[in-house]
C-alpha cells in the first residue's frame, strides 16, 4: 500500500526520541560494561550525560547492532537482534511511556494492539508507518512500509508483546525490502 503524502518523512529527517535510548539503557542493565559504554559513546550515545530529546535514526540502528553483538556474542546477527528486541520491550516497559502502554496492551489484546502498532512505534520515532491486515481473527500481516532495517529486532519486540498479553503466538518475517518488511503474527488464547 502506498504511503499517504502526510506520512512521508525524508530519510535524512528520521529521528528516534529519547525513550528509545532510555529503553536501551534499561535493556543493558549489568551488561553495560565500560567497554560497551565506550563503544556506544563513540557512536553518539553517552549514558554518562543527560539524554538528548532525539537522535538520528541511523545511530539507533548502529547502537542496536553494537548491543546485540555485546549481549549475545554467540548468536548469529539476526537471532541476536531478535533477542535484543525481546529484552528491549521488557526494558521499555520500565519507562514512563512503556508502563502506560503495558496497561493498554493487556486490556486491548493482540488484535487491537496490532491495528495500533504503527502509532506505538511512532511514539518512539517520527517516521514508522504500518498497515495491518487480518487473514483471520487470530492472524495478522503487519506491513512496516516506512521503517528502519530492523525486522529481526521488531520481531522480538512483537514476540515479547504477545507474552505480555499472555497469548501463545508466533511471529515470522514473511518479506523484506528496502526500509520495509512484513511480519505475520498468529496467536491463540
Amino acid at each position: 500500500m502506498p504511503l499517504a503524502p502526510s506520512d512521508v518523512v525524508p530519510v535524512e529527517s528520521w529521528v528516534i526520541f529519547s525513550p528509545g535510548a532510555e529503553g536501551l539503557r534499561a535493556v543493558l542493565g549489568n551488561d553495560l560494561s565500560p567497554t560497551l559504554a565506550d563503544e556506544l559513546k563513540r557512536h553518539g550515545l553517552d549514558f554518562s550525560k543527560p539524554l538528548q530529546a532525539a537522535y538520528p535514526a541511523p545511530q539507533f540502528e548502529t547502537w542496536l547492532g553494537v548491543c546485540a553483538r555485546a549481549v549475545f556474542p554467540k548468536e548469529d546477527p539476526a537471532q541476536a537482534q531478535r533477542l535484543l528486541g525481546q529484552r528491549f520491550f521488557d526494558g521499555w516497559r520500565g519507562t514512563l511511556t512503556g508502563a502506560a502502554a503495558t496497561t493498554f496492551l493487556r486490556i486491548v489484546g493482540p488484535r487491537r494492539a496490532l491495528t495500533r502498532i504503527g502509532r506505538a512505534f511512532r511514539n518512539g520515532n517520527n517516521f514508522t508507518v504500518t498497515h495491518t491486515t487480518f487473514e483471520s481473527d487470530t492472524v495478522a500481516l503487519v506491513d512496516f512500509v516506512q521503517t528502519q532495517e530492523l525486522a529481526d529486532f521488531v520481531r522480538g519486540v512483537v514476540e515479547a508483546g504477545l507474552v505480555l498479553m499472555q497469548v501463545k503466538g508466533e511471529v515470522e518475517i514473511v518479506s523484506r525490502g528496502t526500509r520495509q518488511f512484513v511480519l505475520r503474527v498468529s496467536w491463540t488464547g
